[in-house]
């Protein structure tokens, strides 16, 4: 529940339609697990005209993918026989497998380069290894970094590049909201700061604990807390929309860089309890903290060899 609220927060209301993917595109997805469930789930709340023709689920994981096509038959949902089975049977596939099944998976596989489009979902995979692993043209593979909350077409999904598989783009804009990225640098970047949802959790549960022990009961206590963060970030997307849109905003909105969060924080009363936790935290080194994990999940997916300087950070704290 607290995801899906706070993925809607910022996704805004996704339609039940998918303009701009074709009706008779066929998607297969090799690896069945949580994040394939979410994506299959979210296609097929689609209305029938906006959904792929059919949808093939790949053996991996087969109690999930027996269960999930049980479900969703109705919508085209099957399991294939193999993996090179949901190949011949799509002509968009998608890779949800570990990290280091990615090469031999793919490896194993013969794809039709004019035909298939390979999305990867596999966050460490770059793009010139799964072009190699595939042997598809650079112009025939995709990643993506889609989130749970598209299973309820909230979700987020940084992909890169867009520009050769306009029907991708289409189908993650339909369970929430596609961002294409310029590079995959970009890509790299934007996925690193998902791992923020396991400590925005975790902040919440610190302060969920913190009301119990003062006496609320935890079910009120989840429930405002919920909607506490959830309205402020409303309010921070209301804020970071009409800045976008409002007369003198550089381009079109979509790559103007305002600082939305800054002035939110410099709005909170001089000596009030907002400053006050404010300065408490960053006394205690939570925002260099931030950054500090921040570089290490990037380095961990660019394989660097080490994280760069947080010093935006330090200037901060």
């Amino acid at each position: 529940q607290m995801a899906a609220l706070l993925a809607l927060v910022l996704a805004g209301s996704a339609g039940a339609s998918a303009p701009g993917m074709r009706s008779d595109m066929r998607i297969g997805f090799i690896g069945v697990g949580t994040l394939s469930e979410a994506i299959v789930r979210g296609v097929c709340s689609l209305d029938a005209g906006s959904r792929p023709a059919a949808i093939t689920l790949s053996p991996r994981g087969a109690k999930r993918s027996q269960a999930l096509a049980a479900d969703l038959a109705h919508a085209g949902v099957s399991v294939a026989a193999s993996n090179q089975d949901v190949v011949s049977a799509s002509d968009v596939v998608f890779l949800c497998v570990l990290p280091q099944q990615a090469e031999e998976v793919l490896s194993s596989l013969d794809f039709d380069d004019r035909r298939h489009v390979l999305v990867s979902c596999v966050s460490t995979s770059r793009a010139e290894s799964l072009t190699a692993w595939a042997r598809l043209p650079s112009t025939r593979v995709m990643r993506a970094m889609p989130l749970p909350a598209v299973s309820e077409r909230r979700g987020a999904t940084a992909l890169w590049p867009g520009h050769h598989a306009q029907g991708v783009v289409a189908l993650f804009d339909a369970l929430g909201e596609a961002v294409q990225c310029d590079s995959e640098q970009e890509l790299l970047a934007l996925t690193a700061t998902t791992s923020l949802m396991g400590q925005l959790y975790d902040q919440l549960a610190a302060a969920q604990g913190w009301l119990e022990a003062t006496g609320v009961q935890p079910n009120r206590a989840r429930r405002y807390l919920t909607a506490l963060y959830a309205g402020a970030l409303a309010n921070a997307a209301a804020d970071g929309d009409a800045a976008a849109a409002a007369p003198g905003a550089p381009g079109s909105g979509a790559d103007v860089g305002l600082a939305v969060f800054e002035q939110l924080v410099a709005e909170q009363t001089p000596g009030g309890i907002n400053e006050q936790v404010i300065c408490r935290m960053r006394d205690a080194g939570a925002s260099q903290a931030l950054h500090d994990g921040l570089d290490t999940v990037h380095a961990r997916l660019t394989g660097a060899s080490r994280p760069p300087s947080s010093s935006a950070a330090r200037s901060r704290n």
